[in-house]
């Protein structure tokens, strides 16, 4: 029996989230989880809040559609807060669920999360879904990407 969890990250959809699709077709038993960071309560370096208040109602009302749509699936959605790693070792240890399924984010906090997480023992699946295009699909390497539009659109 394989149980998994599903992280939800900045993705929140469901039907056309391709690591949400591959986690439900890959395991037995999965466990949607997002998890709140403390950090979205910092200010930055210049004194101004980290997420806005608007920010914080889209995702506040985002969140609760995706739990919505989670439940007329039979499964609900678990929010928590706190340390990312701290958060899925208690689900670890109430679950025995080693498997993280997550899209793939490529910025220095998110890429450190996985980091630490793969470090601590968890096998992390990440899935690329942030552009229309897998930059792993492109005709050429991303560092030679074209430079004018026109040539990108011709290529690819």
């Amino acid at each position: 029996m394989r149980i998994a969890i599903y992280w939800f990250r900045n993705d929140l959809r469901l039907s056309d989230n391709p690591a949400f699709l591959r986690a439900c077709k890959e395991v037995d038993y999965l466990l949607p989880v997002y998890i709140h960071s403390p950090s979205i309560e910092e200010e930055t370096a210049w004194g101004f809040p980290r997420v806005g208040k608007h920010r914080k109602v889209f995702l506040e009302e985002s969140l609760h559609d995706l739990r919505n749509q989670l439940r007329s699936f039979g499964s609900n959605l678990f929010e928590l807060s706190g340390n990312v790693l701290d958060v899925f070792e208690k689900i670890r240890a109430q679950s025995h669920a080693n498997l993280i399924y997550c899209e793939q984010i490529e910025a220095p906090e998110e890429l450190a999360q996985v980091s630490v997480l793969k470090d601590s023992g968890f096998e992390i699946f990440t899935e690329w879904q942030s552009s229309m295009l897998d930059p792993q699909a492109l005709p050429f390497p991303l560092q030679e990407v074209p430079d004018i539009f026109t040539q990108f659109r011709q290529q690819v």
